[in-house]
C-alpha cells in the first residue's frame, strides 16, 4: 500500500515504519509509530522529517542510509534507545524512560544541542574527545561510556558525571580544581 501527502504538512500513524510506503511529499511531515521496538528500516519512508516512536521501549537505528532525510525523532515513555552517526546527526528528544544514545562514529563530541532526555550517552569504538563542559551535556545522568580506543573527557569537576573510560588509555580533564579519589 502506498500513500502520498499532499504540499502541507502531513501526520502519518502506522503501527511500524515498514508499514506502508509513504511519501509526504511537500511541507514538514510527521509519521507516528503505534507499536515499540526495533525501528531501522525507513525504505518505505520518503519526504518524511518527523519520527514519532510508539510508548514503550524503542530501539531506534538512525545510521542507516534510509533514516538520512528525518530531521527530528521523538521517543516514547519507556526506555529508547537510539544509534546515530553523531550527536549532532539528528534532533533526538527521549521522552520519558532511561533514554540511550549510542554514537557509531568516533571523533570529537561537544555539541549537544540537538538532543534532549537522553539519560546516556555511549562513544564509538576508537578515539573520542568528549567536552562534557557545554551546554547540554547534563542531561546524562545515567553516565558516558567509552569506547575501545583513547578516549580524551573534559568535565568541570568530579562530581559532574560518571564516566567508563572503557578500553584503551583514557585521559580525564577537570577545568574546575578539586579532588579525584579511586581513579584507574
Amino acid at each position: 500500500t502506498e500513500v502520498d501527502g499532499g504540499t502541507g504538512a502531513d501526520s502519518f500513524t502506522v503501527a511500524n515504519s515498514d508499514s506502508f510506503t509513504i511519501d509526504g511529499k511537500g511541507g514538514s511531515d510527521t509519521v507516528t509509530l503505534t507499536n515499540n521496538g526495533d525501528v531501522s528500516d525507513f525504505s518505505k519512508l520518503t519526504n518524511i522529517e518527523k519520527l514519532v516512536v510508539a510508548e514503550g521501549g524503542n530501539t531506534v537505528n538512525l545510521a542507516t542510509a534510509g533514516a538520512a532525510g528525518i530531521a527530528s525523532v521523538t521517543g516514547g515513555s519507556g526506555d529508547d534507545s537510539f544509534s546515530a552517526a553523531a550527536t549532532t546527526s539528528f534532533t533526538i528528544d527521549g521522552g520519558n524512560g532511561d533514554d540511550q544514545l549510542t554514537l557509531t562514529t568516533a571523533g570529537s563530541v561537544s555539541d549537544f544541542s540537538k538532543l534532549s532526555n537522553i539519560e546516556k550517552l555511549v562513544l564509538a569504538n576508537g578515539a573520542n574527545t568528549v567536552d562534557l563542559t557545554t551546554a547540554n551535556a547534563e542531561q546524562f545522568t545515567a553516565g558516558v561510556d567509552g569506547g575501545t580506543g583513547a578516549d580524551s573527557f573534559t568535565v568541570a569537576n568530579s562530581d559532574s558525571f560518571t564516566i567508563d573510560g572503557g578500553n584503551g588509555d583514557d585521559q580525564l580533564t577537570l577545568t574546575t580544581a578539586g579532588s579525584v579519589s579511586n581513579f584507574d
